[in-house]
């Protein structure tokens, strides 16, 4: 994902607080929690960028060993994929393979809550 498409479609503030460094935990759970609250504000919205949500979440799970940080991800995937099921909504293969990815890597997790999540 290119920073310029993410402040195109979140602005440059929330954009900003997206890519902050990974020590910045606490700010990246609250874009989570905002994107998170796109599925009842704006569904139509979120399901457009979706392929941007999902390779954030990716790099941020990825960059973040944060176990406050890594269950809000699985808390927001949990009801995105929720809602997607209840849209009838088919995956893209590049989005699949990007979240199944992320997802896979956390399920090896040493903390017990973390894997139960991912699986």
């Amino acid at each position: 994902m290119c920073i310029r498409d993410s402040y195109k479609i979140f602005g440059q503030k929330f954009s900003d607080q997206m890519f902050l460094k990974n020590t910045e935990f606490l700010k990246h759970i609250k874009c989570v929690e905002a994107i998170q609250g796109c599925i009842d504000a704006s569904p139509g919205e979120l399901m457009e960028i979706l392929d941007i949500i999902f390779k954030w979440g990716n790099f941020r799970m990825s960059d973040s060993s944060n176990t406050k940080l890594v269950g809000a991800f699985f808390d927001f995937y949990q009801k995105l994929l929720t809602f997607l099921i209840d849209q009838e909504y088919q995956m893209a293969e590049f989005e699949i393979v990007v979240l199944l990815g992320t997802l896979c890597d956390k399920t090896g997790q040493n903390i017990k809550i973390m894997a139960e999540k991912a699986r």
